[in-house]
């Protein structure tokens, strides 16, 4: 099934229903959306592309989404701009958001949408690709995954057997051009809901004028987002449900969610080459140290030791996991990939165990562990342990090599004060004895992050 069918069933069933509110406040119907999104394919085979072609292009904004939408329907895949040039992976023209600077090039034009065009239709295959993903690339080395029509369509379905249909208006505050935020905006559209975009600085009252019920973001978002309420604003009485992914969200943050925005708070654990993985309500996570959520159905988990050899059931140890959703493999893969996917395997790099009643439970990631003098030590517990103080709004624990190269644990916060030494002194003594003790503490006012809001530890060494 091509991505774009529903929302053309959507256009003839309710036309005149709004589809998406961009960040000007104007809105577009479903079928001003099936309209656009024809005009785009039309353009885009005027440009000469043909179903199979690999279009370079970042999503910022409605009108390079619906593009994409165009792109889709005429069978043309997009990928990030960033993706390398090499013939193999390589794109048949790059769309920019300045000028053309090569023969290849395209500035993008908003026009491309507006232009009216006959009903196109195209059915891909199983294997044509939609979309390639970019990883977070907290490593350095993004990795560049491939989702087919197919596979996404199978996983906006499963989310919507998850938790249903979308309550009311949905604000998305997380990037469209990620595998989270494109399946959000898709299972919105294929509920006839409409999809509200918008800066958070303006977000608040975006939520007040729309009656939104439902927003997707990830921690670093919700975070931004309470930062620009006022003090002692009450919580939105139109949200009823919030969904939070991409990274580990802080016993504090769920709480002040929960109060100051209304509605329930889901978290999400998965990956780009699988989609969801595991998902649960914040209330029932915080009761369990390191839930992550429930295995959802369909996926398979295990742990296993150094040597691949499977442990017994409950045992922590290296995660890793299948499902029908998962992708084959990367673009332009090396040989450092093959620890990621391998045998039909997927191995997201975590240390944790599955429990009876199949709650995930993470402890920490294999790469992450600090080795302090042969104790291997979990940053997760000193950055919990960090955030309770007042004032703290970021922690991030990590290993620095001394003059004679032996670790030394570090750790740094971001905080609303300068939180005074004989703070951190007795926090240390009561939650952070003996090696879990941080020999150093940085107080920044920002923590440096990726593009999806995680916290890259490397610049803070």
């Amino acid at each position: 099934m091509n991505i774009t069918e529903p929302i053309r069933r959507r256009a003839r069933t309710r036309p005149r229903d709004i589809a998406i509110i961009g960040p000007d406040g104007r809105a577009i119907s479903y079928a001003g959306l099936e309209a656009r999104i024809n005009s785009a394919a039309s353009e885009a085979r005027a440009f000469g592309l043909r179903p199979g072609d690999l279009v370079r292009f970042d999503l910022p904004g409605v009108s390079q989404f619906i593009f994409a939408l165009g792109l889709a329907r005429l069978g043309v895949a997009t990928a990030p701009s960033d993706l390398p040039q090499e013939s193999r992976i390589g794109a048949r023209i790059t769309i920019t958001n300045g000028p053309a600077e090569g023969p290849n090039e395209l500035p993008f034009d908003p026009a491309w949408n507006e232009q009216a065009a006959p009903e196109m239709t195209h059915q891909p295959s199983s294997t044509t690709t939609l979309r390639v993903f970019s990883s977070s690339g907290t490593t350095g080395r993004p990795k560049y995954i491939p989702w087919t029509h197919a596979l996404l369509s199978q996983l906006v379905h499963r989310m919507w057997l998850d938790q249903g249909a979308t309550q009311g208006t949905l604000l998305i505050a997380i990037p469209l051009d990620g595998i989270s935020g494109m399946a959000a905006a898709l299972r919105c559209l294929y509920d006839g809901a409409c999809l509200l975009i918008t800066d958070l600085a303006h977000a608040a009252a975006a939520i007040r004028e729309h009656q939104v019920g439902s927003l997707v973001a990830s921690p670093f978002a919700l975070r931004q987002l309470l930062d620009t309420l006022p003090q002692g604003a009450p919580p939105f009485p139109t949200m009823r449900a919030i969904e939070a992914s991409g990274a580990r969200i802080p016993p504090a943050l769920a709480e002040q969610s929960h109060c100051r925005l209304g509605g329930t708070l889901r978290s999400h654990y998965g990956a780009t080459e699988m989609g969801r993985v595991a998902s649960a309500p914040t209330a029932e996570l915080a009761q369990r140290s390191g839930a992550a959520g429930y295995l959802l159905p369909g996926v398979t988990l295990q742990t296993v030791d150094a040597t691949d050899t499977p442990l017994p059931a409950g045992t922590p140890g290296i995660i890793r996991m299948r499902a029908e959703l998962m992708v084959p493999g990367y673009l332009g893969a090396t040989q450092a990939d093959s620890a990621t996917l391998r045998d039909g395997w997927f191995y997201p790099g975590d240390i944790g165990h599955l429990e009876r009643d199949g709650m995930l439970i993470l402890q920490g990631r294999a790469s992450d562990l600090i080795n302090v003098g042969g104790v291997k030590i979990n940053p997760t517990d000193i950055e919990d342990a960090l955030l309770t103080l007042r004032g703290v709004t970021d922690a991030a624990a990590f290993g620095v090599p001394d003059q004679l190269g032996l670790t030394q644990l570090w750790a740094a916060i971001s905080a609303t004060r300068v939180v005074p030494t004989e703070e951190l002194n007795a926090l240390f003594a009561q939650r952070l004895a003996g090696p879990t003790t941080p020999r150093h503490i940085l107080q920044v006012p920002h923590m440096p992050r990726t593009a999806n809001g995680k916290i890259r530890k490397d610049p803070l060494i």
